[in-house]
């Protein structure tokens, strides 16, 4: 569910374990003591996250194909927008999000670089 993803990775946020290496490259923790590398294509809102697999490169991570974001990338665009002192919202649908402009705010859609997974990012 999309609110349970959004919470778990704002508490990650917020506990100060996501590290951004780059501009537009994160290091951000997994489950069970995994470290996933989230970047963003230049010029674009599409995320890719992969698998540190140590010294033997990546993996796709597979929360984030299928139809769905990971809450790896979603720790990567809250520490970007905490740093930038802007504050965002999730949204499953553009129609949800285009709601939540009337309280101000401008939507953006944020796609996945490995599948067809999508969410509508509300920015204030």
């Amino acid at each position: 569910m999309l609110s349970e993803r959004v919470k778990k990775a704002r508490n990650i946020v917020e506990a100060g374990l996501v590290h951004q290496i780059r501009d537009g490259a994160w290091w951000v923790p997994g489950s069970d003591g995994k470290r996933y590398l989230v970047t963003r294509r230049k010029g674009e809102l599409r995320y890719r996250c992969e698998l540190d697999l140590g010294g033997h490169g990546h993996s796709n991570c597979l929360g984030n194909s299928n139809g769905y974001m990971c809450y790896h990338t979603f720790q990567a665009i809250l520490a970007s927008a905490a740093k930038r002192k802007v504050e965002v919202a999730f949204c499953r649908t553009e129609r949800d999000a285009e709601l939540l402009t009337r309280l101000g705010g401008k939507v953006y859609q944020v796609r996945s670089a490995q599948g067809s997974g999508r969410v509508f990012v509300v920015v204030s």
